[in-house]
């Protein structure tokens, strides 16, 4: 039994890639426009909360140099925090764009009629091990692969959007055949005394000795 990695394909962005990396786009510029009003509402509330029960408890009005002390105070808290979001967004904006012109994206292609679902242990996110050709099961997991209406699927892509660092922005399954129901489902119980291999990682083996080899690999 031994264990690898499934090889990806490097390719050139298609246009629901491309979709991706807009949508992700236009949420940034949507969060950046949220960003301003956010937080100077936050500065201006904790620089008329205070102040208002100041006034509630002392039952008179402070004096002015106290006052804009604490107004310029919050002003310049609130400034360096929008400045610094505002510089993260925009620098998450130009990575996406970026990415754009770089057109690459590194696709891992998956075919299978059979695969396994192991439940949940500790909100870890699915699992599901997939039969595929020359005698391997591919492990699938991560909170990122919850099921829906055509996932898992029999036939799907995996699809990592880079930037011209190798850095990935965007990860999207592309799906292409049918919803794929599991076999059988094997329990939190279970899976808690078994190895289970790294997301993409493959086991030489079959589907019907999962157990088998999982626990074997647990043993060593």
């Amino acid at each position: 039994m031994t264990t690898d990695h499934f090889k990806p394909a490097l390719r050139n962005l298609v246009e629901a890639d491309r979709g991706v990396l807009r949508r992700a786009i236009w949420r940034q510029r949507w969060k950046l426009g949220r960003i301003k009003r956010r937080t100077f509402g936050f500065g201006f509330a904790i620089f008329a909360v205070p102040l208002a029960l100041g006034v509630a408890v002392s039952k008179s009005v402070p004096t002015p140099l106290p006052v804009a002390c604490w107004f310029l105070l919050c002003g310049t808290l609130a400034t360096r925090i929008y400045l610094g979001e505002r510089k993260r967004t925009l620098a998450e904006i130009q990575r996406r764009e970026n990415a754009l012109r770089f057109n690459q994206a590194r696709e891992f292609k998956i075919q299978s009629a059979e695969m396994v679902e192991f439940e949940e242990l500790d909100d870890e996110g699915p699992c599901y091990p997939f039969q595929i050709e020359n005698g391997s099961v591919l492990f699938i997991r991560g909170q990122a692969y919850s099921s829906s209406a055509r996932f898992p699927n029999t036939d799907f892509s995996l699809v990592d959007i880079r930037d011209a660092n190798g850095v990935c922005l965007e990860e999207v399954i592309h799906k292409r055949g049918q919803k794929l129901k599991p076999i059988r489902t094997i329990s939190a119980k279970q899976k808690s005394a078994m190895m289970i291999p790294d997301h993409m990682s493959t086991v030489d083996g079959r589907l019907a000795d999962i157990e088998t080899l999982l626990v074997a690999r647990n043993s060593h």
